[in-house]
């Protein structure tokens, strides 16, 4: 599976990427704000993307709706730090797969 990960957080960056490759999963982008993940997203086309809700320029979930509408994906799921309710109506309501509170694991993942 070809993953994007959108997190402005290095070292969170950082961890995703070695725990998802250790699984088997492909690495085909990381971004660190949410304008990029829309740009790489468009250009990648990724089968999954895991975007960070708190990202500067634009936040995931604003990003997550504009992947979706444009067809850049074909699954997003929200990584997050808040698991407010409120937080996860608004994924879902952008049409998110998933959403999964950090920090996260590879079982949750799959």
């Amino acid at each position: 599976m070809r993953v994007l990960i959108a997190e402005d957080e290095l070292l969170t960056r950082m961890d995703l990427r070695c725990l998802l490759t250790d699984a088997g999963f492909d690495i085909v982008g990381e971004a660190k704000d949410g304008l990029d993940a829309v740009r790489f997203a468009e250009e990648l086309r990724p089968d999954l993307a895991l975007l960070d809700v708190k990202m500067p320029y634009l936040d995931g979930i604003a990003a997550a709706r504009m992947i979706i509408s444009k067809g850049y994906s074909d699954c997003i799921v929200m990584l997050t730090a808040y698991s407010d309710q409120e937080y996860i109506q608004n994924a879902t309501n952008a049409g998110v797969y998933g959403y999964l509170v950090k920090p996260v694991n590879v079982n949750s993942l799959r």
